[in-house]
């Protein structure tokens, strides 16, 4: 189910693949361990505001982009805030694979929503996690994580996920009002 208010998304969206793939309850069983040490250390280092744009300080740092090319502040804060899943230590395959790759994922984006709502940033963020065969082998998947104003969804062609295919949660800092449980 989702709810649409203006153009700002209001609940956490799960595709129907990624329901059948991950269980309805998987956002209620996200817990602290779920979140990759190298991820956490990026959300600790918090948010800052460049040029309109929320952007989490560690990722604006290690971006060499060229601000300019960027048609708007959405697609800035998506490029900047946009990262593949970690996944050197997942040896897992099929749906193991899926179901790790998407906890370490959304569990990423519930701590940096979470932040950036506890620092009351404005407008309300949102993230895209998502699932997508590699380039080189279909058989194998990995996952990104991209996190943007709400403003900026409907121009960055972020839509109904029950009209979409594939492996995908939205979650909007509203959606993430205290830490992942212990």
């Amino acid at each position: 189910m989702e709810l649409k208010n203006q153009g700002t998304w209001q609940m956490a969206v799960i595709s129907p693949d990624a329901e059948r793939a991950l269980g309805s309850d998987f956002l209620a069983r996200l817990r602290t361990a779920d979140l990759y040490l190298p991820l956490r250390t990026i959300v600790d280092e918090g948010w800052v505001m460049e040029d309109g744009a929320n952007l989490l300080a560690a990722l604006r740092d290690a971006y060499f982009g060229d601000r300019k090319r960027s048609a708007t502040v959405g697609h800035y804060e998506s490029a900047v805030n946009g990262r593949g899943i970690p996944d050197d230590d997942i040896n897992a395959s099929g749906p193991d694979r899926v179901c790790q790759l998407m906890r370490r994922g959304v569990a990423f984006a519930w701590a940096a929503l979470y932040a950036a709502k506890s620092s009351e940033r404005k407008p309300l963020l949102m993230s895209r996690i998502s699932m997508e065969p590699t380039l080189f082998d279909s058989n194998v998947v990995t996952g990104y994580v991209t996190i943007f104003s709400s403003d900026f969804a409907d121009a960055l062609g972020v839509g109904p996920l029950h009209e979409k295919r594939g492996v995908q949660i939205l979650l909007e800092s509203s959606d993430c009002p205290h830490p992942l449980p212990g």
